[in-house]
């Protein structure tokens, strides 16, 4: 929750809202119901690490997720899904 208030995000949906965009983010877990992530202007989230998995481990292999994350994210979204 606290992750929503940084200034990251709230830049980044301050910004999309002005331009009428959409905004959709990666992150290492997401534990938000949808409800809440719509709330503060985020249409959609995806974990890059898996339910349960270690966070040394989820570390290791953070390329690999962030862009196994990002392919979902596109497909999601309705776009081609390639990386």
């Amino acid at each position: 929750e606290s992750s929503l208030e940084g200034k990251v995000v709230t830049g980044v949906v301050e910004r999309a809202r002005r331009l009428g965009c959409r905004v959709a983010a990666v992150a290492g877990s997401v534990a938000l119901p949808r409800a809440r992530l719509a709330e503060v202007g985020i249409e959609v989230a995806e974990a890059a690490a898996p339910a349960g998995m270690q966070h040394e481990e989820a570390m290791a292999r953070a390329q690999e997720l962030v862009e196994r994350a990002a392919t979902r994210l596109g497909r999601t979204l309705g776009g081609s899904g390639s990386a």
